[in-house]
């Protein structure tokens, strides 16, 4: 209301008379409870302002805190499903190469064969040409003595006997 002018006008006469001592103790009585109540409020409504202050820094902190969580939570939710869809392209190539290679069993396994076949046909061939050798050499030697002992000369021996 702006009333302050009065109200300072009224304590000064009133603390004077006070002083003079017109005024006592019993006579001043007690203030009206309203007044009191009212302060009483005030007091509790500055109380009430502190808290609500700290609550809601509170309820700030605690909302930084959860949006911080909430996309700490979605950062591991995609890497997640970012490692599922890695494992899961992984064992498709997997199965993939394992079909690949199992095709390949058969055909190892012929080649292996057909190596074997052609290891011994050529045991067998460097047998007999070995055999086939001895035998020449050892014809080339009769022939040899044949000549020496009867002295008959056979045309074109001679050639055989230095290729050897």
């Amino acid at each position: 209301m702006g009333m302050h002018r009065t109200l300072n006008c009224f304590q000064t006469e009133w603390y004077e008379l006070v002083q003079r001592g017109v005024f006592t103790a019993k006579d001043v009585g007690l203030v009206p409870a309203v007044y009191t109540h009212n302060q009483q409020l005030e007091t509790e409504n500055t109380y009430l302002r502190k808290d609500l202050e700290k609550y809601k820094l509170a309820a700030n902190k605690a909302k930084e805190a959860f949006l911080k969580m909430q996309q700490e939570c979605d950062f591991h939710r995609m890497h997640h499903r970012r490692v599922a869809q890695e494992k899961d392209r992984l064992i498709c190539d997997m199965k993939r190469l394992k079909a690949h290679y199992e095709s390949y069993e058969p055909v190892l396994i012929q080649l292996t064969e057909k190596c074997d076949t052609l290891l011994r046909q050529k045991m067998l061939i460097s047998l007999e040409r070995d055999r086939a050798v001895g035998q020449v050499k050892s014809l080339q030697a009769r022939l040899q003595m044949l000549e020496s002992v009867c002295g008959i000369h056979i045309p074109g021996t001679e050639d055989a006997l230095l290729d050897s």
